[in-house]
């Protein structure tokens, strides 16, 4: 064979291990796109992670907030029994009477137990109601708490020591399903306490 003739043949068989190569991922570049695979993978099962911690953290501060006794919680197809309230002036106990439909919402009844030794003289209740809370999802908490109702009522009747007092509250604009849980605040106007005996 002439030594052009066998230049070619070099040339070709070098050629086709070219093509093979390209064809082919080296052992290294394999490795490169494995690793990459592998990472992608840990970075999304970091990113699962931090929305299940995300949305626990915010399911606990829903669970510490609903413990809290700033406010009482109800169940509005569950009356009786009583919640504790702490208020400025002292404990106040909030008993659920009665619930029923009326006009476009519903009209409540609660009766407030005065547990402190000062008269009350006056008083603010803030009434904060929605449909029940499901933590179903990351994020459902923010979503539940956009949804809440808030209404603010006014009384000029005195919380008198030791005794339950009874009021009336409607809250308008309500459907069935947007009233499942409730929650009552209180403030006060002004309180009376008896000045000692002058010796």
């Amino acid at each position: 064979m002439k030594r052009p003739a066998i230049a070619l043949v070099v040339a070709a068989t070098i050629g086709a291990m070219h093509a093979q190569e390209a064809r082919e991922p080296s052992p290294s570049r394999a490795a490169l796109l494995a690793e990459i695979t592998d990472l992608k993978k840990r970075l999304n099962e970091l990113s699962d992670r931090v929305s299940e911690l995300s949305s626990s953290s915010v399911d606990l501060w829903a669970d510490v907030e609903n413990h809290k006794h700033d406010t009482a919680t109800f169940d509005p197809y569950s009356p009786g029994g009583f919640d504790r309230l702490d208020t400025s002036v002292g404990v106040l106990l909030v008993s659920l009477v009665k619930v029923a439909p009326y006009m476009s919402g519903y009209q409540i009844q609660l009766d407030i137990g005065n547990t402190t030794t000062a008269t009350v003289n006056g008083f603010s209740l803030a009434a904060t109601w929605n449909s029940k809370y499901v933590a179903n999802k990351s994020g459902a908490y923010v979503d539940w708490a956009k949804r809440r109702h808030n209404k603010e009522f006014q009384f000029v009747d005195d919380l008198t020591p030791g005794r339950w007092t009874r009021v009336e509250l409607f809250l308008p604009d309500t459907q069935a399903a947007d009233f499942e849980w409730m929650s009552i605040g209180a403030s006060f106007t002004s309180v009376s306490l008896r000045r000692p005996t002058v010796q």
